[in-house]
Protein backbone atom coordinates (compact mmCIF):
# COMPACT_ATOMS: atom_id res chain seq x y z
CA UNK A 1 0.00 0.00 0.00
CA UNK A 2 1.21 3.71 -1.03
CA UNK A 3 2.13 5.53 1.80
CA UNK A 4 0.92 9.00 2.22
CA UNK A 5 2.54 11.45 1.54
CA UNK A 6 4.28 13.10 4.72
CA UNK A 7 3.50 16.99 4.37
CA UNK A 8 0.41 18.74 2.00
CA UNK A 9 1.84 20.23 -1.13
CA UNK A 10 0.29 23.44 -0.23
CA UNK A 11 1.96 26.68 0.84
CA UNK A 12 3.72 26.00 4.44
CA UNK A 13 1.82 27.79 7.16
CA UNK A 14 5.14 29.93 7.92
CA UNK A 15 3.28 32.57 5.33
CA UNK A 16 -0.14 33.35 6.44
CA UNK A 17 -2.17 34.69 3.76
CA UNK A 18 -1.85 38.56 3.45
CA UNK A 19 -4.41 40.40 5.27
CA UNK A 20 -5.52 43.98 4.13
CA UNK A 21 -4.97 45.46 7.46
CA UNK A 22 -1.22 45.31 8.93
CA UNK A 23 -0.81 43.78 12.75
CA UNK A 24 -0.45 46.34 15.62
CA UNK A 25 2.34 45.34 16.38
CA UNK A 26 5.88 47.06 15.79
CA UNK A 27 8.01 45.23 13.70
CA UNK A 28 11.95 45.30 13.57
CA UNK A 29 13.34 48.22 12.52
CA UNK A 30 16.24 47.92 10.20
CA UNK A 31 19.34 50.12 11.24
CA UNK A 32 18.91 53.09 8.41
CA UNK A 33 15.32 53.32 10.25
CA UNK A 34 16.45 53.25 13.46
CA UNK A 35 19.29 56.15 12.78
CA UNK A 36 16.78 58.07 10.79
CA UNK A 37 14.17 57.77 13.68
CA UNK A 38 16.60 59.03 16.31
CA UNK A 39 17.92 62.29 14.38
CA UNK A 40 14.19 62.84 13.67
CA UNK A 41 13.47 62.50 17.69
CA UNK A 42 16.52 64.52 18.70
CA UNK A 43 15.94 67.43 16.28
CA UNK A 44 12.40 67.75 18.00
CA UNK A 45 11.82 70.52 20.18
CA UNK A 46 9.85 68.54 22.91
CA UNK A 47 12.49 65.95 22.75
CA UNK A 48 15.01 68.39 23.30
CA UNK A 49 12.52 69.68 26.16
CA UNK A 50 12.02 66.98 27.77
CA UNK A 51 16.06 65.50 27.81
CA UNK A 52 16.89 69.20 28.66
CA UNK A 53 20.83 69.02 28.97
CA UNK A 54 20.39 65.41 31.11
CA UNK A 55 21.54 62.22 29.92
CA UNK A 56 19.32 60.02 28.40
CA UNK A 57 18.84 56.97 26.51
CA UNK A 58 17.08 56.31 23.36
CA UNK A 59 16.37 53.45 21.76
CA UNK A 60 14.06 51.99 18.75
CA UNK A 61 11.35 50.08 19.75
CA UNK A 62 10.20 49.16 16.40
CA UNK A 63 8.46 50.41 13.43
CA UNK A 64 4.85 49.80 11.91
CA UNK A 65 2.33 51.44 9.80
CA UNK A 66 -0.47 52.92 10.66
CA UNK A 67 -3.74 52.94 9.68
CA UNK A 68 -3.60 55.66 7.62
CA UNK A 69 -0.63 53.77 5.82
CA UNK A 70 2.07 55.98 7.21
CA UNK A 71 5.05 54.40 8.20
CA UNK A 72 5.60 54.99 12.16
CA UNK A 73 8.92 54.27 14.58
CA UNK A 74 8.46 53.96 18.09
CA UNK A 75 11.72 55.10 20.54
CA UNK A 76 11.85 55.09 23.88
CA UNK A 77 13.37 57.72 25.91
CA UNK A 78 14.74 56.90 29.04
CA UNK A 79 15.71 59.93 31.14
CA UNK A 80 18.53 60.04 33.98
CA UNK A 81 15.82 60.78 36.56
CA UNK A 82 14.04 57.63 35.49
CA UNK A 83 11.63 58.71 33.16
CA UNK A 84 9.94 57.30 30.68
CA UNK A 85 8.35 58.57 27.53
CA UNK A 86 7.26 56.48 24.07
CA UNK A 87 8.22 58.72 20.97
CA UNK A 88 6.02 58.01 17.80
CA UNK A 89 8.03 59.08 14.73
CA UNK A 90 6.48 59.33 11.26
CA UNK A 91 8.78 58.30 9.03
CA UNK A 92 7.53 59.37 5.61
CA UNK A 93 7.11 63.20 6.96
CA UNK A 94 9.72 63.23 9.37
CA UNK A 95 8.18 64.42 12.35
CA UNK A 96 7.40 63.08 15.87
CA UNK A 97 3.84 62.34 15.90
CA UNK A 98 3.55 62.29 19.69
CA UNK A 99 5.34 61.96 22.63
CA UNK A 100 3.65 59.93 25.50
CA UNK A 101 4.58 59.43 29.06
CA UNK A 102 5.05 55.97 30.26
CA UNK A 103 6.57 53.00 27.84
CA UNK A 104 4.91 50.96 25.18
CA UNK A 105 2.64 51.28 22.66
CA UNK A 106 -0.70 49.47 24.17
CA UNK A 107 -1.73 51.13 27.32
CA UNK A 108 -2.32 49.11 30.57
CA UNK A 109 0.87 47.24 29.68
CA UNK A 110 2.78 46.02 32.72
CA UNK A 111 6.18 47.36 32.29
CA UNK A 112 7.64 44.91 34.49
CA UNK A 113 9.82 42.07 34.05
CA UNK A 114 10.76 40.31 30.97
CA UNK A 115 13.66 41.77 29.40
CA UNK A 116 15.56 40.55 26.41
Amino acid sequence: PQSPPQSPPQSPPQSPPQSPSPPRTPEEATPEEEEKAKEIALEDEQVQNLINGNNYELEVIGCMTSHEGKNNCLLLLELENGEKYTIIVNMDDEIVEEIREGEGPQPGQQGEGGGN
